[in-house]
């Protein structure tokens, strides 16, 4: 149990080094000019990319995934 506790201690930590971090970005005139985009390891960001925003709408981020469900049979055989 004490090993789980300071493996949480740990993530709080460095979430709160990564907020830190992120208040300063701010602080320095960069909350509202860039676009952050974290890299997430083990629930516990690493890396913070920063990419100005412009506003032409071909450089937004853009999200594309396939969704796919298996097919369900309705088999009387199967129980």
């Amino acid at each position: 149990m004490f090993e789980a506790i300071e493996k949480i201690n740990g993530k709080i930590q460095e979430l709160d080094k990564f907020k830190a971090a992120v208040q300063q970005l701010e602080r320095i005139g960069l909350g509202k000019t860039v676009n952050y985009v974290i890299y997430i390891e083990d629930d516990i960001p690493k890396k913070i990319v920063l990419r100005a925003k412009t506003s032409s709408t071909e450089d937004l981020f853009k999200f594309a995934t396939e969704f796919s469900v298996p097919a369900v049979f309705n088999d009387p055989n199967i129980g």
